[in-house]
């Protein structure tokens, strides 16, 4: 949005901003450098593990472990490196724990470290209307968000950033971005739009989509183009392969430029397309975009300040920085070497091992997995893709995969969890199987013969106290733990990731409307690419919603059990569709033994490259208009390339068809359905049953799409998407019994449907008979 018409050119943005924020420019350029590094996020992405036992206010994100070391250690020693001589550290609600850390860690030497307590801020807009009542900044600064982390060599930023300033006043900003690949880990499913002239000036910006359901397109204003074409003669870029790692160099200026315009709250949805859209200031706004460590580009307009950057903003980032950095995409930060800040870590085979571990010699360590000082791995166990923090026990014969086990875990025997979190100091006790996607928050115990649901959250808290803790900023006495989370446990369940409801609409009370997206959106949670999906589609703009669901079709059926179809048979998980998949990418000699965990590992990697190319070109062919028939040439080429199974092909189109609909508006999912139903027909052609399979299994692991289950079976039906008999031997085979108890409240659903199906080829055989 433009600003307010306070004031007419921004040649006095200098001199304007309470307190001296800006200062002349000319002079400004001696002064030192300095930085300013906020310490919240002003969001909930990480709970519950920002909740524990002990604290009534959340942790402080720029205490965040990274491989067992804080964030703000990393933050220290990059605007250390950078040249800056002092950093201001503004926090609305950890300043008295940073002031702590910071005795007992000292910064690096000749770097002046100020934490400023700014309790009435509650957005990255007012933090920046802090600094300019304040004063804080008189000269060019380094602006870090609390997530932020990068290898990038910034001295050489801030060089390029002032000589550019010398040659243009209105030079004010320089967002630094990294190149990442379509498949790189760290880029995201809802990544910003640059349009930027051919000096790297950006011209427009799409801020990163709060949901999928923003177009991936991007429309430049025609005023933009016009003025483009008067200065570099027509040429400009469109970039959607950057990631923002959450630094930008800017001028003194720009802290006033928030002061007045207090309707700026978010730097990239606010302030940015703010000034690039303003008619009354000048500011430009640069790009410096450094190539990853690990793309080669050719042709680019990029310096030599390469590196690596991302930010660790989500559960799904985190997970994927922690790979990077294991893995050594991240140089030169790695753990081993001789810059990593944390503690000596020695390489052993793939794994690194830090000082005073114990590992059992019959334990497996797969690739890529850190060990902390003065942990136990137990015999029989096998870690894969795990990074374990320091004084961490993990019992006998258990199994972790793709997991994150902070300090002072404690792991029983005989445990299995994927693509989970565990918070300090929680315990998972005998016998606990975690699916993938659980969040374990400090101080939580759970078990001992439990098993947790996928994406399941539990904390020390439960989310209605904390959220009530966090607002009276003083300790509320909680309800009785949940009992059903074993009878040695202490926890509370938090709704699942992706589901907005609160712990008051699960007890009949009326939610509060600002609560409804405070927690992380599913498509930012760790193990979701690849089983789960992301987003839902977007509705018609202006449509209005029905109150009560639409007869999508209109065949019905009682509800009774069709006893003739019951009987003993083998379920299937979909974890075990999952590892069939898998499996069929890997080969071995007959009669051999299951393939190795890295060969597995291996397999999942590209069944998930698969499904990430897959759903961008689903997303392109949605926003874009193409035809079915064309998806789905593209799909099945997409499915060569890759070699995965037909079975992933299904499981991935269909995942994505059904993100197009809207559980509140059925007249849009029937629209959706009345096109895209076609590519579902289309691919589901030769295993009509697995795809009703993954149909069905889709709407029990996402509870807001349980009530579409049935209608849009029946209109399936009436469409010929599937045959009747398909349907008829979905509900006969195990597929329909696998899932657990949601997936099969959606099986006895469909026993009507079932019914009406038996019941009408009984007629047309008596009809053909007379």
């Amino acid at each position: 949005m433009p600003p307010k018409k306070t004031k007419t050119k921004s040649q006095g943005q200098a001199q304007s901003g309470g307190g001296g924020g800006g200062g002349d420019r000319e002079g400004a350029q001696e002064e030192p450098l300095s930085a300013i590094l906020i310490a919240d996020t002003f969001s909930r992405a990480y709970s519950p593990l920002e909740v524990s036992r002990s604290h009534h206010r959340p942790a402080c994100p720029l205490l965040l472990p990274v491989l067992g070391v804080p964030l703000l250690k990393l933050h220290l020693a990059s605007i250390h490196k950078a040249g800056a001589e002092q950093v201001h550290i503004i926090s609305r609600a950890h300043a008295n724990t940073l002031r702590r850390w910071l005795q007992q860690h000292p910064p690096p030497t000749g770097l002046q470290v100020h934490v400023v307590a700014a309790p009435a801020a509650g957005s990255v807009g007012d933090v920046m209307r802090e600094v300019d009542a304040h004063g804080i900044v008189r000269s060019d600064f380094l602006l870090l968000q609390p997530h932020a982390l990068t290898s990038i060599h910034l001295q050489s930023v801030v060089e390029m950033h002032r000589q550019r300033r010398k040659r243009d006043k209105d030079a004010s900003m320089t967002i630094c971005a990294a190149q990442v690949g379509h498949a790189s880990r760290i880029r995201p499913p809802h990544a910003a739009v640059h349009t930027l002239s051919s000096c790297d000036r950006l011209l427009h910006y799409d801020p990163p989509a709060f949901s999928l359901s923003s177009s991936p397109t991007t429309r430049i204003p025609t005023e933009v183009l016009m003025a483009q074409e008067d200065r570099d003669h027509g040429e400009f870029i469109i970039r959607s392969d950057l990631v923002e790692i959450g630094i930008d160099v800017c001028g003194p200026e720009i802290p006033a430029l928030f002061s007045e315009n207090f309707d700026y709250q978010s730097l990239r949805h606010d302030f940015v397309p703010g000034i690039l859209t303003s008619d009354l200031l000048d500011t430009k706004i640069f790009l410096h975009i450094s190539p990853s460590t690990s793309v080669h580009p050719s042709g680019s307009s990029t310096t030599s300040a390469s590196g690596y950057g991302a930010q660790i903003d989500c559960t799904r980032q985190y997970h994927a920085v922690i790979c990077d950095l294991i893995s050594g995409a991240a140089q030169p930060l790695r753990p081993g070497n001789a810059s990593w800040p944390g503690e000596p870590y020695a390489l052993r085979g793939t794994a690194f091992i830090g000082t005073d571990v114990s590992v059992a010699r019959d334990a497996r360590l797969g690739r890529n997995v850190v060990i902390g000082a003065q942990s136990s791995i137990a015999q029989g166990v096998v870690l894969d893709c795990t990074a374990v923090g320091s004084h961490v026990d993990i019992a006998s014969s258990s199994t972790i995969s793709h997991s994150h086990l902070w300090d002072g875990v404690r792991i029983g025997s005989r445990c299995e969890m994927d693509h989970c979190i565990i918070g300090t100091g929680a315990q998972i006790l005998d016998d606990c199987k975690l699916a993938r996607g659980c969040i374990i928050g400090p101080d939580v115990t759970v078990g001992p013969g439990i098993s947790l649901a996928p994406f399941t959250r539990v904390g020390a808290r439960s989310r209605a106290n904390a959220l009530e803790v966090e607002d009276l900023e003083e300790d509320v006495e909680d309800r009785a733990p949940d009992a059903d989370l074993g009878s040695q446990a202490f926890g509370y369940r938090w709704p699942a990731a992706g589901e907005s409801t609160t712990d008051e609409i699960a007890e009949g009370e009326e939610a509060d409307e600002d609560d409804d997206d405070v927690d992380a959106p599913l498509r930012d949670h760790i193990g979701v690419l690849g089983i789960d999906l992301l987003q839902k589609g977007k509705r018609h703009e202006g449509e209005e919603e029905e109150e009560e669901d639409s007869d999508i079709s209109s065949i019905g059926g009682d509800s009774e059990l069709l006893d003739e179809w019951e009987g003993d048979s083998e379920t299937l998980s979909s974890s075990s569709l999952d590892d069939a998949a898998a499996a069929s990418l890997t080969l071995g000699g007959e009669g051999e033994e299951a393939t190795t965990a890295a060969d597995r590992q291996a397999a999942r990697e590209r069944l998930e490259e698969f499904d990430s190319e897959a759903r961008a070109s689903l997303a392109r062919a949605f926003a874009e208009g193409h035809s079915v028939e064309n998806a789905s040439v593209e799909l099945k080429t997409l499915r060569m390339a890759s070699n995965v199974p037909l079975s992933q092909v299904r499981r991935t189109a269909i995942a994505v068809v059904l993100e197009r609909c809207d559980p509140n508006n059925p007249k849009w999912t029937a629209a959706v359905f009345d096109k895209w139903g076609k590519l579902i027909q289309s691919i589901a052609e030769d295993d009509e049953v697995e795809a009703i399979g993954f149909f069905q299994e889709y709407c029990a692991t996402q509870s807001s799409y349980s009530c579409l289950f049935i209608p849009l079976l029946k209109k399936m039906y009436n469409d010929d998407v599937v045959s009747p008999d398909a349907i008829v031997e979905w509900w006969k085979s195990p597929i329909s019994r696998a899932g657990g108890e949601a997936a099969l409240d959606l099986r006895k659903k469909a026993e009507g449907i079932v019914r009406y199906i038996v019941e009408d080829d009984e007629e047309e055989s008596e009809e053909e008979s007379e």
